[in-house]
């Protein structure tokens, strides 16, 4: 069996160089007392000898796990819901992976005991942080963090008087700048397939959706208002339902690219053309762009989602306040 080749650690490189360990340390970490020439030198002569940081060492004296976790939302088999979920992944590694950590993914569906899987993680010392979505104004995961003081950052917002770390995409504004969209392309009976109003982004969008309606005089019409899982089937079975009681909208307006895949299914098991009506689509990917009609789109990747949750949550671990910690971002308005 071949061995495999030793590693350089931080004596050997030390020795190489002929400089104090703590020198070559703090030169590996950009250390402003070190001049930038012993920098620039340590850091060539790290990467000629193959030196890797000694993670297990440093887990045993600080305690720290050097994870960080990622509890998301997952569809049941066969379904689709968001397509973008590995763009979000790979924006939280990113940025994570620069500051010496691992990202662990743990899906969650509604079925799971979504609590115990959070003080499992918490109380056995997995993790250093988590990141989660699918927040509800009063959120049982925000509480329980809270209360044991663990770092954490959301995927959304909960209700206004609770102060805690989150990234979060604008839905009521994304909702009103759509339904406007529409609206001033002349289209009066919009359809609105959105998320369940147990979600905070789910609440935002109804908020958005009526302002649309009332700036342009239109009642709210509960009968054109889906509230439902954000995947096709569920959106397809919404849409069925609405054409087969002989509802006839105009235009829709959707929160995701699955629930535009299921209004697509429905018009065409229905014989009607997808052309013939107004389209809008809320997504964090490109993937209403390969639609065969191409809707007004509200656009924020979620691969720099990922990066901000990321971002956020290390600076949450190493002791940033949480009032400092809350960003919300703005989609781009993209017309066809």
């Amino acid at each position: 069996m071949t061995e495999l080749p030793q590693r350089a650690n931080l004596k050997t490189l030390a020795r190489h160089l002929g400089l104090s360990v703590t020198t070559v340390s703090r030169a590996l970490h950009n250390g402003p007392e070190v001049r930038k020439e012993t920098v620039e030198r340590v850091q060539k002569a790290a990467l000629e000898l193959g030196y890797v940081r000694d993670l297990g060492g440093v887990k045993l004296r600080t305690g720290q796990s050097f994870t960080i976790s990622l509890m998301m939302r997952t569809m049941g088999d066969g379904e689709f819901g968001s397509a973008g979920l590995l763009s979000l992944l790979a924006g939280i590694y990113e940025v994570a992976s620069q500051s010496g950590y691992s990202v662990q993914a743990i899906p969650v569906n509604s079925n799971d005991n979504i609590q115990d899987k959070l003080r499992n993680l918490v109380e056995g010392r997995q993790t250093d942080g988590i990141i989660f979505d699918h927040t509800s104004p009063d959120d049982r995961r925000v509480d329980y963090l809270m209360r044991v003081g663990f770092p954490f950052v959301s995927f959304g917002r909960t209700s206004d008087n609770v102060s805690h770390p989150y990234f979060d995409v604008d839905c009521c504004d994304s909702a009103y700048r759509g339904a406007k969209a529409l609206l001033e392309q002349g289209y009066r009976r919009i359809f609105h397939v959105t998320a369940l109003n147990v979600f905070s982004f789910g609440l935002h969008r109804s908020i958005g959706f009526q302002r649309a309606l009332s700036e342009a005089g239109i009642s709210y019409t509960p009968e054109l208002v889906a509230e439902i899982e954000l995947v096709s089937s569920a959106a397809r079975r919404a849409t069925d339902r609405l054409l087969d009681r002989n509802i006839m909208p105009d235009a829709f307006l959707c929160a995701n690219d699955a629930a535009l895949m299921g209004v697509f299914a429905s018009l065409k098991s229905h014989g009607l053309n997808p052309m013939d009506f107004g389209l809008c689509c809320s997504s964090g990917t490109p993937l209403g762009e390969i639609f065969p009609v191409t809707p007004i789109a509200l656009h924020y990747p979620l691969r720099q989602s990922g990066r901000r949750l990321a971002d956020l949550l290390i600076r949450r671990i190493a002791g940033e306040p949480a009032e400092q910690l809350q960003e919300i971002g703005i989609s781009e308005l993209v017309l066809p």
